[in-house]
């Protein structure tokens, strides 16, 4: 029942083949599945640093770029962590762009009557409409 997911693993990739093989074996050598489990993820952690530095050796002698030994080192589960973040935008950098139709429209009105010449122009701050001034004749 437990071998039936060895047709799953990927034999090819070492870094996923000798962990899972170690396990396999461990198990019923050290008649401990626990043994069985560390000896893979020991292994595992060995082979992922080792192949690191091994490129970091290759980015020190000028072979590799440090972006792509990191990018191509990462694990699957973190790929799109490495992405750059987008740039910071302050709250009020964002509200900068965003125009709400009303408050437009009041100032579009406000300033079509200031360029008819309408000096009367009061604005009624409950409403948020402009009225023309009431004079007293």
């Amino acid at each position: 029942m437990m071998m039936e997911n060895l047709v799953d693993i990927d034999w090819a990739d070492v870094k996923h083949a000798v962990p899972a093989f170690l396990t396999v074996v461990t198990m019923p050598l050290t008649y401990s599945i626990a043994y069985g489990v560390i000896a893979g993820i020991c292994s595992y952690i060995v082979l992922y640093l080792g192949n690191f530095f091994v490129d970091l050796i290759g980015v020190a002698m000028g072979k590799n770029n440090l972006h792509a030994v990191l990018y191509d080192n990462c694990p699957d589960a973190f790929i799109d962590k490495f992405k750059a973040p987008a740039p910071f935008k302050s709250p009020s950098a964002v509200l900068q762009y965003h125009v709400n139709p009303e408050h437009a429209a009041h100032h579009a009105a406000v300033k079509s009557r200031e360029e008819e010449g309408a000096t009367d122009i009061k604005m009624d701050v409950d409403n948020h409409t402009d009225l023309p001034s009431k004079s007293v004749t």
